[in-house]
């Protein structure tokens, strides 16, 4: 379970945006607010200390906002097949923005939806139904000791304090600390700890000598950028922002699957992508292999074969009877490498464009 301010989301902007329409330096706002988390007095007090109204800004959280942690720890959390949940103090529409960044979760919720707040016990009372877990099951991750660590602990949480932003610069040199269970510098050490190999981790090294095998992965945030290329070669050409999109609605559906290929020096050489449909013609469920593609140097070396293989074997832990692809009718050495794995001629495709 995830906070979302200064866990998720760095909220500089944010408040830089506060400063500029209450016509205050942002760094003395920022000092402001510091002197007041020192001496554990409500961040809201800034307003009367300063003499003017609490602005009004617009609620909107922008995929630059995110931590470079955040999307590939919450990618790691569910490829270890654990519920992930976001809930934190927001106001209204944050829910919206956060969904539409890609956040890969189960559930995302916020004060404003729930009608309270942090620290109140009902606040993770909600937590709990909405994980559909015992409390001690749930591990939540957040910044602050007064409104996350303490009374999530309370609650018979476990709990991570994450030392960034303001709070966790300054709550993680307190004694009171040492009630959370881990105390980590990165949602990338969480990762870490989710057993799931290389979580998050963009890992670099000059003395790496001997290339690594390809090694087939889940899809992450992180690899955008170069997916582009892949893209192209795809025939389907994107940009990253396009990309990111595309396969941040993807990692919400439980029903759909995103494969990559690692060539061991920080690239791709492959991106597969599948999911699961129920037809009306069978009473068991089929998957569609809805893209699969290798970069042209690395095309007969076999990583095609390899990732249509874990596209297959994801379909059959899924319940899947059958397997189905579309093929352009051009695409003809496609054609004969589908054949060549046993896939067979079924039918025709037709399409319509409706706008």
């Amino acid at each position: 379970m995830f906070d979302v301010g200064e866990t998720l989301v760095d909220e500089s902007r944010m408040w830089a945006q506060y400063a500029e329409a209450a016509n205050v330096a942002p760094f003395t706002l920022m000092g402001v607010i510091g002197s007041l988390i020192e001496r554990d007095e409500p961040h809201n007090k800034v307003w009367d200390i300063l003499g003017v109204a609490t602005p009004a800004i617009e609620t909107e959280i922008r995929a630059a906002d995110l931590y470079p942690d955040a999307l590939d720890c919450l990618i790691a959390a569910k490829d270890a097949d654990l519920v992930v949940g976001i809930a934190g103090n927001q106001p209204a529409g944050a829910t919206e923005c956060l969904w539409k960044l890609g956040f890969a979760a189960d559930f995302v919720a916020s004060s404003s939806d729930w009608g309270i707040s942090k620290p109140s016990p009902g606040f993770f009372s909600r937590i709990a139904e909405s994980s559909d877990a015992e409390p001690h099951e749930i591990l939540y991750v957040g910044d602050r000791l007064d409104n996350d660590i303490v009374p999530a602990a309370v609650s018979g949480f476990r709990t991570v304090l994450l030392e960034r932003g303001p709070w966790g610069r300054i709550h993680s040199r307190r004694a009171e600390s040492a009630r959370a269970d881990l105390c980590l510098g990165s949602l990338d050490e969480l990762a870490k700890l989710l057993n799931v190999p290389d979580a998050g981790a963009r890992v670099e090294s000059a003395n790496v000598t001997q290339p690594r095998e390809p090694r087939i992965r889940s899809v992450r945030a992180a690899d955008v950028e170069m997916l582009v290329e892949l893209f192209n070669d795809l025939s389907y050409p994107a940009t990253a922002d396009q990309i990111l999109s595309r396969v941040s609605r993807l990692l919400r559906d439980d029903m759909y699957r995103m494969w990559v290929v690692e060539n061991g020096e920080n690239g791709l050489d492959g991106f597969a992508a599948g999911h699961i449909v129920f037809p009306v013609e069978d009473d068991q469920p089929a998957a569609q292999l809805i893209a699969l593609v290798t970069s042209e140097h690395a095309r007969g070396g076999g990583l095609g074969a390899e990732l249509c293989a874990a596209f297959e074997e994801w379909a059959l832990s899924q319940g899947a009877h059958r397997a189905v692809v579309n093929s352009g009718s051009d695409r003809l050495r496609s054609h004969d490498f589908y054949k060549s794995r046993g896939w067979e001629r079924t039918g025709l495709r037709f399409g319509k464009r409706l706008a």
